[in-house]
């Protein structure tokens, strides 16, 4: 077992949609519902927050690295027991994480952006990233620029599709934005701005749609109370649909080469 350690807070992004990068089981929640009750040999990294309450253990759905998460006073030996404890549930999320991997990797240089497949090819003489004739071109070693290229493809569909909720709801939305979140699709604040992760664009559009959706009825409702989703099922009946398909696949909207 691999083992890291490193103090401080872990990132935490709040929002409402549903959750993409990890899974997690805190404290004494019962994780034995996997049948396997070995655990193979992940990397753990170690974390210390002054924000925690109780120990929590999450894995990545991509990378498989297992974050055990501290109290600022809790000893290390908390780690193994909450490794031991759930350990069943870890090699679980482990088997699932390979499949997601596996998954990935048999894309190969392979971009889905809103639903089509855009094969990536390194162009040497190229300055900027451009969609031609099924092909992605991207200047060599540049990753940014092509990150950069998907943030405005989502921008360019998220945006205007939000004023246009929010019209309809008879709500303003202050700003859009899109950002790079990586445990959250979506997010809406009191203050009515209302954010994204870029990695939608990596979605089908409908699936995106239902996400400003659920993102436009929280300037209504800032909660997910039965009238909040009454609403949103009244304006976008794929919720649900949405929501099982981001379940099943939302850890595999990465860009080529996240899963080695």
């Amino acid at each position: 077992m691999t083992l890291s350690s490193r103090a401080g807070r872990p990132p935490s992004i709040t929002g409402h949609a549903e959750a993409q990068g990890a899974a997690t089981v805190t404290g004494g929640q019962d994780a034995a519902s996997a049948t396997d009750s070995t655990l193979p040999d992940p990397e753990v990294e170690v974390v210390r927050s002054t924000r925690a309450r109780r120990v929590s253990v999450r894995v990545d759905r991509m990378t498989g690295v297992v974050r055990v998460t501290l109290p600022q006073r809790a000893p290390l030996a908390e780690v193994d027991r909450a490794l031991l404890r759930h350990r069943r549930w870890i090699a679980a999320r482990l088997s699932e994480a390979a499949v997601i991997r596996a998954q990935v990797q048999a894309r190969g240089n392979t971009v889905t952006v809103w639903g089509e497949p855009l094969e990536l090819v390194e162009d040497p003489g190229r300055q900027r990233v451009h969609a031609k004739d099924g092909k992605l071109l991207v200047p060599p070693g540049r990753g940014d620029l092509l990150e950069r290229w998907l943030r405005n493809q989502a921008r360019a569909k998220l945006v205007p599709l939000t004023q246009e909720a929010a019209q309809t709801l008879g709500r303003p939305v202050a700003r859009v934005s899109i950002g790079d979140a990586k445990t959250r699709w979506g997010s809406c604040t009191a203050k009515a701005t209302i954010t994204y992760s870029w990695r939608l664009v990596l979605a089908p559009t409908w699936v995106a749609e239902a996400i400003v959706w659920h993102e436009a009825c929280h300037l209504v409702e800032l909660n997910h109370s039965p009238r909040f989703w009454r609403l949103l099922r009244s304006h976008e009946p794929r919720t649900d649909e949405a929501r099982a398909w981001l379940r099943a696949h939302g850890a595999t909207l990465v860009l080529p080469g996240a899963a080695r």
